[in-house]
């Protein structure tokens, strides 16, 4: 996207606009993204929550996501997360919502940001490796694959222990 980087990325989705190129409307104070899901959500008694591996003031989260509507984002302080490197580790940030999603009320949202899947994809290093990509010479392709195996073994935990949790996400097997 622009100048919001992978921030614009979720202002798109959540409200179907295109974000201008020349500035992060996610740092924006007085923008009330009024084609915002997650307020549309809400407001049809949806628990929305959000869940970042880093703190609530990078990029003006904490602020964009209430104004977006989410009724609860949760950054690394309030998780009470240990930071490695550039935030909690995803595996962390899962074990924390997954704990919150044992007594979730349904209807509900939860969106969960993962670090490790971008870039300088240097952030598992110290607790992670793949060895299956060892042999690939330029560095960010190799940190790039490693990373994402990361996420992949993650989710797969995080949806496993999820559908053993909730009848409903049963149905989806």
């Amino acid at each position: 996207h622009g100048s919001g980087g992978t921030s614009d990325s979720e202002i798109s989705v959540f409200n179907s606009v295109e974000p201008p190129a020349n500035f992060a409307i996610i740092k924006s104070a007085h923008y009330d993204y009024p084609n915002s899901i997650i307020k549309i959500l809400s407001q049809a008694a949806y628990g929305t929550f959000a869940f970042h591996g880093n703190k609530g003031q990078y990029y003006n989260r904490k602020t964009a996501y209430r104004r977006m509507g989410f009724k609860r984002f949760f950054d690394i302080d309030q998780m009470g997360l240990q930071e490695y490197g550039w935030g909690a580790s995803d595996r962390e940030v899962f074990l924390y919502a997954l704990q919150k999603l044992r007594s979730q009320k349904e209807p509900f949202l939860y969106h969960i940001i993962t670090m490790s899947s971008h870039e300088p994809f240097t952030n598992v290093e110290p607790y992670f490796h793949n060895n299956r990509y060892d042999d690939i010479d330029h560095a960010l392709t190799r940190g790039y694959f490693n990373s994402i195996s990361y996420v992949d073994k993650v989710l797969e935990e995080f949806v496993t222990a999820a559908r053993k949790m909730s009848s409903y996400l049963l149905l989806w097997k």
